[in-house]
């Protein structure tokens, strides 16, 4: 075979390769793991520690981090899908860019304010840096969306509310995956700000065409998977202040689908609700120590304030039973 005919073998092979590794040289380590999976299609231990090393590079080598994002999204062990998972996860999250843009608005100040010409090239750089890591984080987000389970809820409904649309799209096709595995369980175990997050994506606007359920009827409405994947991961892990979105949301919806999750959704968020508005009463002192139970705390007047040792009374155990000689009164709605 010849030069040229030598040329035109290497050029097909490298059309052939998936874009996201494509622009990688051979002596790559990120091009040498995807050469092993294509040939044994599987992951040694070894290559996914390689592929988490590079995500966490710099900026500037966003390409090779791409490319390892893609990758890790491959993984189908079910012993390597946390990891990866987490290596995704921590691409994602927003602190990496965050850094960048912050380093490069003080840089611009400093340049506008020393009138130095010499500081505008590391301005743009900096400003690269986080258009680079904007990218790295979509393919991380498109990843999730194959390997990403209830861990990865927060950090996708992060990024499903970030002002880079694309960015957003890709969190939100990949959000039903990982909602979808969230219980009740989890209650409390997610981060404070997802509740606000989760309703804020009902009032985004619909899905794409392929992740809508149509109707039987052709003229029907259909009804969204990320809509109902959001109410159902409210209902497992939403607080109560999620209640007047979910009902918003109900009174605007048409499909039954949607109206049942919102139904179930609101049960559950009103208890939720109540509850928190009970732990957070006040409670102020009765006149009496020795008042019966059900009168000795009542809710507390704005402003209220008295004796701490009102708020007990003796215990009924014998002398000596107990090592305190008296017992906090619950609290007890007033009658």
């Amino acid at each position: 075979m010849g030069l040229i005919g030598r040329i035109r073998e290497r050029l097909a092979q490298r059309r052939a390769l998936p874009d996201a590794v494509r622009p990688l040289g051979r002596r790559v380590p990120v091009r040498q793991v995807y050469d092993r999976w294509a040939r044994d299609a599987a992951f040694a231990g070894a290559d996914l520690a390689i592929l988490g090393e590079r995500l966490r590079g710099t900026p500037f080598r966003w390409r090779e981090r791409a490319a390892a994002a893609w990758m890790l999204g491959l993984v189908r062990d079910p012993e390597q899908r946390a990891g990866a998972e987490a290596a995704l996860i921590e691409a994602l999250h927003p602190k990496a860019r965050n850094g960048w843009i912050k380093a490069s608005r003080w840089s611009f100040v400093g340049c506008c304010v020393g009138f130095s010409p010499f500081v505008l090239p590391a301005v743009l750089s900096l400003a690269a840096a986080a258009r680079f890591e904007d990218r790295v984080r979509l393919m991380a987000a498109r990843s999730l969306a194959m390997v990403g389970g209830p861990a990865s809820a927060p950090v996708l409904c992060a990024a499903a509310c970030d002002s880079n649309a694309t960015l957003a799209e890709a969190a939100r096709l990949a959000l039903p995956v990982a909602l979808d595995g969230l219980t009740a369980d989890h209650y409390g175990l997610m981060p404070p700000e997802m509740t606000d997050q989760l309703a804020g994506l009902l009032k985004a606007a619909p899905d794409s065409a392929w992740q809508m359920k149509w109707a039987t009827d052709p003229a029907g409405t259909g009804s969204s998977v990320l809509h109902i994947s959001v109410l159902r991961a409210l209902r497992a892990v939403g607080a109560g202040r999620a209640l007047e979105p979910v009902r918003a949301f109900a009174l605007k919806c048409a499909d039954p689908e949607e109206q049942q999750a919102a139904a179930q959704a609101i049960a559950v968020l009103q208890q939720r609700a109540t509850l928190e508005a009970q732990s957070a009463t006040l409670l102020r002192p009765a006149s009496n120590p020795h008042s019966p139970g059900d009168i000795l705390v009542r809710p507390a007047a704005p402003g209220a304030w008295g004796d701490a040792a009102l708020l007990v009374r003796p215990s009924a155990a014998p002398e000596g039973e107990g090592d305190n000689e008296v017992n906090t009164v619950k609290n007890v709605p007033s009658s």
